[in-house]
């Protein structure tokens, strides 16, 4: 019989910054502070899983870790398309009220 092993601290840290992210993903809100809070809470993942990176690791824990940089891959991205998205929108309707005042 073996005894569950908790995760380490640093993995938790880095996958409740995940969840949040992901969490504020259904939030459509375009507001510069909304985009400024993901992209801060997309630091504070990077900071958690370079830490974790840091760990001595085994293979079953190589793993973990890899599943979880696919996760943190994902959802960084999301992140930069929706601010993107969000630059061109706004580039594009400076463009429109420059345009119309000609």
């Amino acid at each position: 019989m073996s005894l569950p092993t908790a995760a380490h601290p640093l993995i938790v840290c880095a996958e409740e910054q995940l969840q949040r992210l992901k969490s504020s993903e259904g939030t459509s809100s375009s507001s510069n502070s909304t985009i400024n809070q993901k992209l801060d809470g997309q630091r504070k993942l990077y900071d958690c899983v370079d830490d974790v990176l840091k760990l001595p690791i085994s293979q079953q824990v190589h793993e973990k870790h890899a599943k979880l940089l696919e996760q943190v891959s994902d959802v960084s991205l999301n992140v930069l398309d929706t601010r993107n998205f969000l630059t061109d929108e706004r580039k594009y309707s400076a463009t429109r009220v420059i345009s119309s005042k000609r």
